[in-house]
């Protein structure tokens, strides 16, 4: 950057400390550019206050070359059009950068380490990725969709009840406190690099937030998975249950997938009901007989020709409900900036409502907030679940003090 430029930076500083959106968006094009380091975009990001963050992102910058006009092109791109008119630049001059960069991936606490020098994700036909104001790698010109282009990744909350709950016989007497166990396995990247899960990072988090502040011991796992992984990490999971009572059972699951089944890191296929669901069957997990057990599968379920039938058993599942984050034989979208459209309705509808509606309802209430957010997108999607001998279900919350 040179003299002029960092002027003018300098003159604006306290309007650019207002107005600039420092997010993983706007970063992404530093990293593409080789502008900012892994260890540079990893300080900025860890810091939370929002100005504190836009001013060590602008410090950093102004001591690097070619960094005004990396700028610039982000701004346009990330459509920040109140920071271009305090640097007067025209919003619609066209930008220098051609090709959307991959996403910045923050580590998470549990991720398996990122492999070095890799060539920008490309993403694959098997989850449709939506990026903020542009248009993804793999979606045609007449699919641009702009997922809410007001809306940021959620901060995950829960909110309390004024006082406290009272439930009929027929309903799951679950404590205030601890209710069970939770799983989130997010499976975000695969020996073909091409079909990573840009953006499904937040989901990690979300997931992770909701369960916790909901009363559940969360094991949260993100990254690369094998089929042999997976089916342990399950196991692992299960054992938890002979080792404290538990009142109740979550499992979030997300991958790539097709009807019935999902795609482990090493594109092995993994059969939800064999694997997954029936795993937590009264045979299998005989704790958790009699207890509610809620399935939440974040992945396509486009139809194949050999699609894997569920396993014929003659001891039934019961107390479950399974839900999907689309209908059979349709794609499950993915936002690069707010994670998976399905993920992210229902933990917004989980967090805002959980203190005084029961599971099912919120989860139809799900459905219609995806309706309502995506109805302007030209490829919609309609969430599913299906009850298994599920009794109704509060998450009873301790009022607020």
């Amino acid at each position: 950057m040179d003299e002029e430029e960092r002027k003018l930076l300098q003159k604006n500083s306290p309007k650019l400390l207002k107005e600039t959106k420092v997010d993983e968006a706007l970063l992404s094009y530093f990293d593409a550019g080789g502008i900012l380091s892994d260890s540079d975009l990893e300080d900025i990001l860890s810091i939370t206050n929002k100005s504190k963050r836009v001013s060590e992102f602008y410090k950093v910058i102004q001591t690097r070359s070619k960094a005004y006009s990396v700028l610039i092109d982000a701004l346009k791109e990330t459509r920040q059009s109140g920071v271009l008119k305090i640097l007067e630049v025209p919003e619609n001059q066209t930008p220098t950068v051609t090709e959307p960069p991959a996403p910045v991936v923050s580590p998470a606490s549990q991720a398996v380490v990122k492999r070095q020098n890799e060539p920008p994700v490309k993403m694959g036909l098997s989850e449709p990725d939506f990026a903020r104001g542009r248009r993804a790698a793999d979606i045609n010109s007449d699919d641009t969709v702009d997922f809410v282009n007001s809306m940021d990744p959620l901060n995950v909350y829960i909110t309390k009840p004024k006082s406290r709950m009272n439930f009929s016989d027929d309903h799951y007497k679950l404590s205030e406190g601890f209710k069970g166990y939770a799983l989130v396995l997010n499976i975000t990247e695969y020996d073909d690099r091409s079909k990573d899960r840009g953006g499904a990072k937040h989901d990690t988090e979300y997931m992770t937030k909701l369960w916790s502040s909901l009363g559940y011991e969360v094991t949260s796992r993100e990254g690369y998975f094998t089929l042999t992984n997976v089916l342990k990490i399950l196991d692992d999971f299960k054992s938890k249950f002979a080792q404290r009572p538990s009142g109740s059972c979550v499992v979030y699951i997300a991958s790539h997938g097709e009807f019935s089944t999902i795609q482990s890191s090493d594109h092995q296929s993994i059969n939800l009901y064999k694997h997954v669901i029936y795993n937590f069957d009264s045979e299998r997990c005989t704790e958790l007989i009699g207890k509610p057990k809620i399935f939440i599968i974040q992945a396509c379920q486009r139809f194949q020709t050999d699609a894997a039938a569920p396993d014929r058993r003659q001891v039934p599942i019961d107390h479950a409900i399974v839900c999907f984050s689309t209908i059979p034989g349709y794609v499950s979208n993915r936002d690069l900036y707010l994670g998976t459209w399905y993920t992210y309705c229902l933990a917004k509808v989980f967090m805002e409502e959980a203190h005084h509606m029961p599971l099912v309802k919120m989860l139809e209430l799900t459905q219609d907030t995806m309706r309502n957010i995506i109805a302007d997108a030209p490829k919609g999607q309609l969430s599913a679940f299906f009850h298994l001998g599920i009794k109704t279900l509060y998450f009873n919350m301790p009022p607020s003090s």
